[in-house]
């Protein structure tokens, strides 16, 4: 009986989410405290909240615009509302602009992808996972800071404010 929940359990995928350790191998599954017999729940739990109508979410940090959506035309709505807030607030460019004043929306940035809608995405350093609820430090970075925590000594009580901020986000 339980190699059938296993064998469910392995082979449920979904539809824009490839499994984890394809990119991450070090980071376990989503369900990684849940008994292996378990199978990865599919159904929305009933005892949620219900909306009528779609989310939508947009924050700023200094220069970086996070931006959530429920539903493709909330999505297009809430893309072209920010959109057109940044034309609205800062000045689009000038033939008179001095020659290093750029677009407030970076062309570059766009064409690879920043503007574009996915459950997993990098903001601000960590990869957020809308679908398995997760939130994590990219490899590269939880290297580093395993680098830099091994460099303190564990007898260590105290530490200088530049070491710190190294902690904090390098």
């Amino acid at each position: 009986k339980s190699s059938t929940a296993e064998q469910q359990s392995s082979s449920h995928q979904t539809p824009h989410h490839p499994p984890r350790a394809q990119f991450y191998p070090s980071i376990p599954a989503p369900n990684a405290k849940c008994h292996q017999s378990l199978p990865i729940p599919v159904d929305r739990d009933p005892s949620l909240p219900f909306q009528s109508r779609p989310l939508s979410y947009v924050d700023i940090f200094v220069d970086d615009f996070i931006g959530l959506a429920q539903d493709l035309t909330n999505e297009r709505r809430v893309r072209r509302i920010l959109l057109h807030a940044i034309d609205d607030v800062i000045r689009p460019l000038q033939k008179s602009d001095g020659p290093y004043r750029r677009e407030p929306v970076s062309l570059k940035k766009l064409r690879q992808g920043d503007c574009s809608w996915s459950t997993v995405k990098q903001i601000l350093g960590w990869v957020i996972d809308t679908v398995s609820m997760t939130i994590h430090l990219p490899p590269h970075r939880l290297e580093r800071l395993g680098e830099i925590l091994a460099s303190i000594p564990a007898t260590q009580k105290r530490t200088s404010v530049k070491k710190w901020h190294k902690v904090l986000g390098e």
